[in-house]
């Protein structure tokens, strides 16, 4: 017989083997309605499978579970003969096949799923807690393996052949004819790929509304197509300011490459960062970018462009191997960022460096600055920063919450906004930063540069009344 999903598989709860907390606390089977299924009420302690009787056949008939479910629950083949003329497939060592006449040797509803689990954790499937034989499998791809073996891997409906649509389609899908689709939305997906969170997509979504997995993906592209997602994704994230195309393979490629992957958008890579990194919507750089001074040598391996710093001086793409440096830093990873900086500033330069002394004297305002402030005409929403206050003053001082453990660099509410005095600084007009309370251009250390000078306290009690 062909394997064509027509009967219904218990698998609609296929989710809770890897969220259970989805699942329903009972199991809906064990309940006083005996007699939906069985001909007369089973005798506990005294009838067994050879003595029960059924309203449709015997416990293999799949019949008897269409009397509730219907067929666009089922995800999976039915009244298939495991076997190696079937994908590669193995008589189950775990798991029942049908033995009643027709049924012999063939997988049906009871082969994968105890009725009469204890709950429905886990689908009522065999071999997970609650059924006869808890423990057996430790996550649904040894379930599975236990018929498919190492043939699982290879097996995917997204082939394209003619058994492949089956595992989604009742029938195969017809020109100009709505395809049949045997399970809605994420619940057919999560069978084979349960293990991606909801949230996968949290940060690398261009639409509104609400998102399913086809909204993203074509399960009908090829393998040659990136995580198979669509055109009109592609084109929708290609200029996405929010969306980091970093770690993500080859699926956002084209947010920084040409067509060709290789070749980049742009010639000059600080305008291709900065066309997110420089939108405020994502962090920007932080540090002067111009012609290395005589006294500095970078790293022989970090490229120039024309003796002139890039964001690509310091940082590696953001590739998929990449994965797992700190902010991307060449040659790392890194115990303290001060470590980073020395592969091109001396220890005894860094140690002597006061951009708090500079700046004061009218020098180096591009330490922090974007474009160098006109003392009396600019003011805290005119002036440009190289990138979020609060990271320009972390590239040398790395200090914990404060004051009082408690983290004051926040984004405030209109209501609390008005407890803040005029002559404190709030970043574009909505966040406490660094230079709300400490003035970045006092040279002296007494009182932590904090502005109105004087004790910690009573400054404090400038916005917090007594």
């Amino acid at each position: 017989m062909t394997a064509r999903p027509m009967l219904p598989v218990l698998f609609t709860a296929i989710l809770a083997l890897i969220d259970p907390a989805s699942a329903q606390e009972g199991n809906p089977h064990n309940t006083k309605l005996c007699l939906v299924c069985h001909r007369d009420t089973p005798r506990f302690g005294v009838d067994t499978k050879a003595t029960v009787t059924f309203r449709i056949g015997n416990w293999d008939d799949p019949k008897l579970c269409a009397i509730c479910h219907k067929p666009e629950e089922n995800l999976h083949p039915m009244l298939v003969t495991p076997g190696g003329d079937a994908l590669g497939t193995r008589p189950p060592d775990n798991l029942p096949l049908g033995t009643s006449p027709g049924f012999e040797g063939k997988v049906v509803c009871t082969t994968c799923h105890f009725l009469h689990a204890a709950d429905a954790k886990h689908a009522l499937l065999r071999g997970f807690p609650g059924s006869q034989n808890p423990g057996v499998f430790g996550g649904w791809q040894d379930f599975c393996r236990d018929c498919h073996a190492g043939g699982l891997e290879k097996r995917s409906p997204h082939a394209g052949d003619e058994r492949a649509c089956a595992f989604c389609h009742g029938q195969k899908p017809q020109t100009g004819k709505a395809p049949e689709v045997l399970a809605r939305g994420a619940e057919l997906c999560n069978f084979c790929h349960g293990g991606i969170q909801d949230n996968h997509y949290a940060k690398a979504n261009p639409f509104t509304g609400k998102v399913i997995c086809s909204t993203c993906h074509d399960p009908h592209l090829g393998p040659e197509s990136a995580a198979r997602l669509k055109k009109e994704y592609q084109e929708a994230v290609r200029d996405a300011v929010a969306i980091s195309p970093h770690y993500r393979g080859r699926a956002l490629c084209e947010s920084c490459h040409n067509a060709d992957r290789k070749t980049l958008r742009t010639a000059d890579p600080v305008a291709l960062c900065n066309r997110c990194h420089g939108t405020g919507e994502i962090v920007g750089d932080i540090h002067p970018l111009r012609k290395v001074p005589a006294e500095i040598t970078p790293p022989e391996s970090w490229p120039l462009q024309q003796g002139i710093l890039t964001c690509l001086t310091c940082h590696v793409a953001g590739h998929r191997e990449h994965a797992g440096g700190w902010k991307f830093l060449r040659s790392g990873p890194y115990a303290d960022h001060n470590d980073f900086c020395q592969n091109c500033h001396k220890p005894e330069a860094l140690k002597g460096r006061n951009p708090h002394l500079d700046i004061n004297a009218g020098r180096d305002c591009e330490f922090c600055h974007a474009v160098k402030p006109v003392p009396g005409r600019d003011t805290i929403g005119t002036v440009k920063f190289v990138a979020e206050p609060n990271l320009l003053c972390l590239r040398c001082h790395s200090t914990p919450p404060h004051p009082a453990n408690i983290e004051h660099t926040m984004v405030i509410s209109p209501e609390r906004s008005s407890s803040i005095p005029k002559e404190l600084p709030v970043f574009q007009g909505v966040k406490i930063v660094c230079a709300t309370c400490h003035n970045p251009h006092i040279a002296e250390v007494e009182d932590h540069k904090l502005r109105y000078g004087g004790a910690s306290l009573s400054f404090c009690a400038a916005c917090h009344k007594y």
